[in-house]
């Protein structure tokens, strides 16, 4: 039995830890390797971590500390399973001092928050820390890239192994659903379902939504966001997860996904945008990032980059409906194909058990 021990940064409450780490471990288990989970942060961080608050001082002080133990009595593990970087904010010296050089290294990048180091112009990060993500996936043995701009990144250094694993959808769990009475519907539904942060973009199409408003009767449907956000148009704002989730993104006509145009968000994994393929629902994103690996244009949705192509890709939608029932279809094939569980699980488990 292979021993893996996950350094991830949280827990399971964590939805992109839940589709890149958490998902896998009952499956891998049948493998034969066992996986045991270490969060950096513990559980009461939850409450900070979805106001957007920064770790505490102390709480950041505490949580490296226990790292530190941990990693010291971590003998019977073969493989660190590290989540982007084991101790945020360390110069790459000391991390690299503080990982066991007997164990096999495999770095899960999933997200890009190695250009927070190499851009700003903070002392300590110029000094210490703008050459750390080099330096780690250098030493790592594998580099698992959660999309293909961070891919891109790490495969800029020769002496890493990158291999591209991108967050994967349980297609048991969102299925196309069939409401009862969707003969009875008479409104154009919008959908999205992310967080507090990523809902606010929604504000990037007000004026879109406004002027479609005023021809057809459209509603936005808004899972997991911000719920003061104000669009002008008739919204609604649910919290939900898994199965409720998955019902309730059923009964939307469109997914859509805007973001911003930033080096942070080339690491968004879009994780809203696979439920919605997988729910066999076609959908709009901004041309960056994930989206530009799940979506292909015109074929299971739109990629959009200003407000007009937007506004445009809504009215094709609107106008001529049996794109959504293709569309959709088209988006669901490819997550059976390309980011189902089931498909991707095979690639973990040859990098562990090599």
């Amino acid at each position: 039995m292979k021993k893996i021990l996950l350094l991830s940064h949280y827990s399971d409450w964590h939805i992109p830890s839940q589709f890149r780490f958490f998902q896998y471990i009952s499956h891998l288990k049948t493998k034969k390797i066992n996986v045991l989970s270490k969060p950096l942060y513990n559980d009461s961080y939850k409450e900070e971590y979805n106001k957007l608050e920064k770790v505490k001082v102390n709480l950041f002080g505490k949580s490296s500390i226990k790292r530190i133990i941990q990693l010291i009595f971590s003998d019977e593990y073969d493989t660190l399973w590290v989540d982007s970087e084991a101790f945020p904010g360390f110069p790459y010296f000391l991390e690299s001092f503080l990982l066991p050089l007997d164990k096999k290294v495999v770095l899960d990048l999933g997200d890009t928050s190695f250009y927070k180091y190499e851009t700003s112009e903070k002392k300590y990060n110029e000094y210490f820390l703008k050459d750390k993500f080099p330096g780690i996936i250098q030493r790592a043995d594998y580099v698992i890239s959660r999309n293909s701009s961070i891919k891109e990144y790490a495969d800029g250094f020769l002496n890493s192994k990158s291999i591209l694993i991108p967050p994967t959808i349980d297609t048991n769990l969102y299925q196309p659903y069939s409401h009862i009475d969707d003969f009875e519907k008479n409104e154009f539904v919008l959908g999205f379902t992310g967080n507090h942060f990523s809902s606010n973009f929604l504000l990037k199409l007000s004026d879109v939504l406004r002027e479609l408003s005023r021809v057809y009767p459209i509603r936005l449907l808004i899972i997991n966001g911000n719920e003061n956000l104000d669009f002008g148009i008739k919204t609604t704002h649910i919290k939900a997860e898994g199965e409720e989730e998955s019902k309730e993104l059923s009964g939307i006509d469109v997914g859509i996904f805007p973001t911003a145009y930033s080096l942070k968000e080339k690491g968004n994994l879009g994780i809203g945008i696979l439920k919605c393929m997988a729910l066999s629902k076609p959908v709009i994103a901004s041309d960056i990032g994930s989206a530009k690996d799940y979506i292909t244009h015109s074929v299971n949705g739109y990629l959009c980059k200003t407000n007009d192509d937007w506004y445009l890709a809504l009215r094709l939608l609107l106008d001529e409906r049996e794109l959504l029932e293709s569309f959709g279809q088209e988006g669901r094939k490819i997550i059976e194909n390309e980011y189902s569980t089931d498909k991707n699980i095979s690639k973990l488990t040859s990098i562990f058990l090599e």
